[in-house]
C-alpha cells in the first residue's frame, strides 16, 4: 500500500490508518509467534512495546466505535420520543446510562473480551518469567494451544473440503485414509524416504507413460536448446522487437517480481558451487538498490537479498511468456513444455562466470519455471472449487409424493 500510494495510485491516497492497522497486526503476530532465540522476546525488545500498542489502539477503536453507536441511539430515541408525542401520546425515554450499557464490538463479545484478556495475561506472563523466574527470554509460540486431539478433528474437518461436519461414515473413511499416509509421506525425522514403503506396495512408475526421469531430462534439454538459440540471437537483433513490451508492464507487478528475484538468488547460491564471481552476480548491495527494490526495502529486517539487474531482467522474460502461456492455453499437465515452446525465441542472457555461466543460468531457470508451475495450478485448483461452489445446486427437499393407486 506504501509503494502504490508514493507511486501515485489514486485509490490509496490517505491509507495512513490502514496502513497503521496492518503494522500494528504485523507486529503483534510477529509477537506472539517468536519461536526461535533470534526473534524471542525480552524486557527490552520491541515486541513487548508491540502488545501494549495493540491493545491501546484496540481500545480506542472500541471507544471511538461505541461514540458512534451512541450517538446514533441518542438520535433514533429522540426521534421515536418526538414521533410519539406527535400522535399525542406520553412516551417513556430511555435513559442515558440505558443508551450508554450497549456495546459496539469490533468482533463479537466472547472474541473482543478473549483477546484484550489473552494478550494482557501473555505480557503478564512474559513479565513475570524474566523477572520471578529467571529467564533470559521467551518464545511466545509456547504459549500456544498444543491439543494433538484438537489437531487430529481439524485435520479430519480439512479434508472434507467444503463440508466441515462429515457424518459419521464419512468420518470414519477419512480416518483410515489418514491411518496409511505415513506409507505414503513418512513423519518427520524418520529414517525412510518418501515412499520407501508404498513402493513395496505399488510400483508407480508402471501407472505412467513417461517417468519422472524421463520429464526431467526432456525440461533439461529443452532449457539447454532455449540458452543455445538466446546465445544464437545476438545476431539478429530485430528478432527482439516482437517482444510486447507494454504488456510485461501491464500484467507483471514489477516490484513482487523483484521481491521474488531476491528469494530466487538466495536460492541459487547452492548452484555456484563456491564460486565468487557467480555469486557476485546474483546480487547487489543495498546501496545499489533502485526503485524496483522498494518492496525488499521494506520487508527487509537486514537480511533479505537484492536480486542483480540481470537475474531480474531473465526472471521477467520468464515470467511473461507464463503469463501469456496461461492466459491463452488451458492448464494441463504439459503446461510446463508448452511455456518452454514458447521461450525458444527469446534471448536469455546468462548469469555467471565464463566457467560456471550455462549451468547456473540453466538451474536458475529450472528451479524458476518448476515454483511458478506450482503456484499457477495452486491458484488454478483455487478458481476450480470457488467456481464448483458457486454452480452447486442444492437439492430440493421435496414432500412425500403417494404414488399408489
Amino acid at each position: 500500500m506504501e509503494i502504490y500510494r508514493d507511486v501515485g495510485y489514486a485509490k490509496l491516497h490517505g491509507c495512513e490508518g490502514s496502513v497503521k492497522m496492518c503494522r500494528l497486526i504485523n507486529n503483534l503476530a510477529d509477537t506472539m509467534n517468536s519461536n526461535r532465540p533470534q526473534n524471542s522476546v525480552n524486557l527490552q525488545s520491541p515486541q513487548l512495546q508491540a502488545i501494549d500498542d495493540f491493545l491501546e489502539y484496540f481500545i480506542a477503536l472500541k471507544a471511538w466505535a461505541n461514540k458512534k453507536l451512541h450517538a446514533k441511539l441518542e438520535l433514533a430515541e429522540k426521534s421515536r420520543v418526538e414521533n410519539l408525542r406527535a400522535q399525542g401520546k406520553k412516551p417513556k425515554g430511555k435513559s442515558k446510562a440505558v443508551l450508554e450499557a450497549q456495546e459496539d464490538y469490533i468482533f463479537s463479545d466472547s472474541t473482543d473480551i478473549g483477546l484484550i484478556v489473552s494478550l494482557k495475561a501473555a505480557k503478564e506472563l512474559i513479565v513475570f518469567l524474566i523477572t520471578k523466574c529467571n529467564h533470559k527470554y521467551v518464545m511466545t509460540a509456547r504459549f500456544n494451544q498444543e491439543d494433538a486431539l484438537e489437531r487430529f478433528f481439524g485435520l479430519v474437518r480439512q479434508s472434507c473440503g467444503g463440508n466441515t461436519h462429515p457424518e459419521p461414515r464419512v468420518f470414519a473413511q477419512l480416518f483410515r485414509l489418514l491411518s496409511i499416509y505415513s506409507l505414503v509421506k513418512p513423519v518427520r525425522g524418520s529414517n525412510i524416504t518418501g515412499g520407501q514403503m508404498v513402493t513395496t506396495l505399488l510400483n508407480l512408475e508402471d501407472l505412467n507413460t513417461k517417468t519422472k526421469e524421463e520429464r526431467k531430462d526432456a525440461l533439461s534439454k529443452k532449457i539447454d536448446e532455449i540458452i543455445s538459440n538466446g546465445e544464437n540471437l545476438e545476431d539478429i537483433p530485430e528478432l527482439m522487437e516482437h517482444v510486447d513490451h507494454n504488456y510485461i508492464g501491464e500484467t507483471i507487478d514489477e516490484f513482487a517480481l523483484a521481491y521474488v528475484g531476491g528469494y530466487v538468488a538466495r536460492h541459487a547460491k547452492k548452484y555456484c558451487h563456491g564460486c565468487d564471481d557467480c555469486l557476485k552476480s546474483l546480487r547487489k548491495t543495498e546501496g545499489e538498490a533502485t526503485d524496483v527494490d522498494m518492496f525488499i526495502k521494506l520487508k527487509s529486517k537486514g537480511y533479505l537479498t537484492y536480486p542483480s539487474d540481470t537475474l531480474i531482467h531473465l526472471l521477467h522474460q520468464l515470467e511473461q511468456k507464463i503469463v501469456s502461456t496461461s492466459l491463452n492455453n488451458e492448464l494441463e499437465g504439459n503446461i510446463l513444455f508448452v511455456v518452454l515452446e514458447k521461450l525458444q525465441n527469446i534471448k536469455v542472457e546468462c548469469i555467471g562466470c565464463d566457467l560456471h555461466k550455462t549451468e547456473l543460468t540453466k538451474s536458475i531457470m529450472k528451479f524458476f519455471l518448476i515454483t511458478r508451475m506450482h503456484f499457477l495450478t495452486k491458484r488454478w485448483n483455487e478458481r476450480t472449487k470457488e467456481a464448483k461452489k458457486a454452480y452447486s445446486v442444492t437439492p430440493l427437499c421435496l414432500p412425500h409424493l403417494n404414488l399408489t393407486r
